[in-house]
C-alpha cells in the first residue's frame, strides 16, 4: 500500500521534554499546568450525552502522497511532502464553515500490548493511539491556531494487538519507523485513510470534546473525533515502535501523557 524509501537522514533538532518528567512541563510551557481543558481524559461511553451534528466531510484521505515519517524524540511523526492538494475535514462537531487540513499524524504508544493509548474509554486502554492532526485554515498553520480554542482537530482511533491479524494500514509504516532520534524516511503512496482502515470506518460514530495537545505546548486549542471502535494488528507490527530510542538515547515506550481532569467538560457521542 505504501513505498518506503530507506534513505536515513537526520533532522536537525529533537524536543527538549520528555515524559519521564512530565510534572516539570509546564516550567516552559504554562499552558500545560491548566486544569481547564486538557487532554487526554479517561470516559465510559454510557456516560456521553447525544450530539445531532452534520456529517463530518472527509476530503482526499485516500490521496497518495509522498511523505516523512521522521523521529523526534518523543514520537513517530509522519508529514506529507510537497505542495499538492491536502486531506481536510469539515462538518461535524466543528465550526460551521470551516475547513481543517491536514499537518501531521503520529502514534502513541506502551511497552505492553494493554498499554499505549492516550485515553482511557471504559477503564481500558490500548495497545496504541493514532492522532491525526488538522488545523483551522482561518489560520496560517497548525502552530498559529494553537492559540485559539477552535484551532486543532484531532481525529483519533485505538489499535489493540490481536495474534490472528495483520493489518495492512499500519505494515509499511511499522517497517519503517527511524529507530535513531534525528532520523526520518521518504514513503511513497501514502494514504492517510489506510491508517484508519478505510474511509468506511471514519463513517462510524464517534466521540467528541473539546481539550488540548497531549504534548508541549498543551495547547487549549484541540476539538477532539475520537473513534473508539479498535483496529486489530498484530503483536509483530508494534514491536518496531518499542525499538526505537529517544532524544536521550533510550528505549522509547510508554509515549502517553498522564490522565487529565475532565473539569466539568462533557463528551458526547454522534451517531449518524
Amino acid at each position: 500500500m505504501f513505498k518506503a524509501w530507506f534513505l536515513l537522514v537526520y533532522i536537525r533538532s529533537v524536543a527538549a521534554w520528555n515524559y519521564k518528567e512530565q510534572e516539570k512541563w509546564s516550567e516552559k510551557h504554562p499552558t500545560c499546568g491548566s486544569v481547564q481543558r486538557q487532554s487526554p481524559i479517561a470516559f465510559n461511553t454510557n456516560e456521553a450525552f447525544l450530539k445531532i451534528t452534520s456529517t463530518i466531510k472527509y476530503s482526499n484521505y485516500a490521496d497518495p502522497h509522498n511523505a516523512r515519517i521522521s523521529n523526534n524524540g518523543h514520537g513517530i511523526d509522519i508529514r506529507l511532502l510537497g505542495s499538492g492538494v491536502k486531506p481536510t475535514i469539515s462538518g461535524g462537531p466543528l465550526p460551521e464553515g470551516d475547513t481543517y487540513q491536514f499537518d501531521n499524524v503520529h502514534i502513541h504508544w506502551g511497552l505492553t500490548d494493554d498499554l499505549g493509548s492516550e485515553h482511557r474509554v471504559n477503564n481500558k486502554h490500548f495497545s496504541a493511539e493514532v492522532h491525526a492532526v488538522h488545523y483551522n485554515t482561518k489560520y496560517p498553520n497548525a502552530t498559529g491556531a494553537f492559540g485559539f480554542p477552535d484551532g486543532i482537530a484531532v481525529v483519533t482511533t485505538f489499535y489493540r494487538t490481536n495474534s490472528s491479524k495483520l493489518f495492512l494500514g499500519l505494515q509499511n509504516i511499522s517497517i519503517a519507523a527511524p529507530p535513531l532520534p534525528k532520523s526520518y524516511f521518504k514513503l511513497g503512496n501514502f494514504k492517510l485513510a489506510d491508517l484508519f482502515g478505510d474511509l468506511g470506518y471514519l463513517k462510524k460514530g464517534f466521540y467528541t470534546y473539546v481539550g488540548s495537545l497531549t504534548t508541549p505546548p498543551c495547547a487549549e486549542a484541540v476539538t477532539w473525533i475520537i473513534y473508539t471502535t479498535p483496529i486489530d494488528v498484530s503483536p509483530e507490527q508494534l514491536m518496531p515502535f518499542r525499538s526505537v530510542s529517544d532524544a536521550h538515547g533510550n528505549v522509547l515506550v510508554n509515549n502517553c501523557r498522564q490522565l487529565q481532569k475532565l473539569n466539568g467538560r462533557k463528551v458526547y457521542f454522534v451517531q449518524y
